[in-house]
């Protein structure tokens, strides 16, 4: 629903602004994304002492949250984006793309290996494929350069993962919050948005 706000709201803006006002609408998207990781683990207490029964499926919700952030992104930012300058085809390329490794990774990790952790790994590892590589359509139409933020936030997910899935709750939510304000520092310190 936001991204279909914010379309109509980008067609009106000239071409040679949109650039500039993609490095801020996506330091607004992502960092408080990234801060909803936080949150993961007084979540998951709270479904596991309701649903008590299902406590087993309530740990494979550590690929959620990625899930949602890469969803999240790609919706909001990047196709909203790939649609104000015209280039749907892009999106369709990201997507076929993406299916086509999606069917030889599950082949592999169902058929072959028969790793249901493989199996659901991939599918945060495919949202994150055709998440990047859209993005990277994106930016070489916008002639921008924002790869190290994409590589911390890549970082920054795959903290979240192990952490969340290796070490007990707190632990796991200590380790993600002090990666997380490190990624703020490292952020603000080399971003030409002024956002803090």
């Amino acid at each position: 629903s936001v991204g279909v706000v914010i379309y109509p709201i980008l067609r009106n803006i000239s071409r040679d602004k949109i650039s500039s006002i993609y490095t801020i609408m996506r330091s607004i998207i992502i960092i408080p994304m990234l801060a909803i990781l936080i949150f993961f683990y007084p979540i998951k207490q709270l479904l596991t002492e309701w649903l008590p029964n299902y406590t087993d499926s309530i740990e494979y919700m550590v690929y959620l949250f990625p899930i949602f952030l890469f969803e999240g992104k790609m919706s909001l930012l990047i196709n909203t984006y790939l649609k104000t300058v015209r280039k749907e085809s892009w999106i369709l390329t990201a997507n076929i793309v993406t299916l086509m490794l999606s069917l030889i990774i599950t082949i592999f990790t169902i058929l072959i290996l028969e790793n249901l952790i493989l199996a659901i790994t991939s599918i945060v590892i495919l949202l994150a494929f055709r998440c990047v590589y859209a993005e990277t359509l994106l930016l070489k139409y916008l002639k921008l350069n924002v790869y190290k933020d994409i590589i911390l936030e890549i970082i920054m997910i795959v903290i979240f993962i192990i952490t969340n899935w290796n070490l007990d709750g707190i632990t796991s939510s200590a380790v993600y919050l002090l990666c997380y304000t490190t990624y703020l520092i490292i952020k603000k310190n080399y971003d030409r948005v002024a956002i803090f």
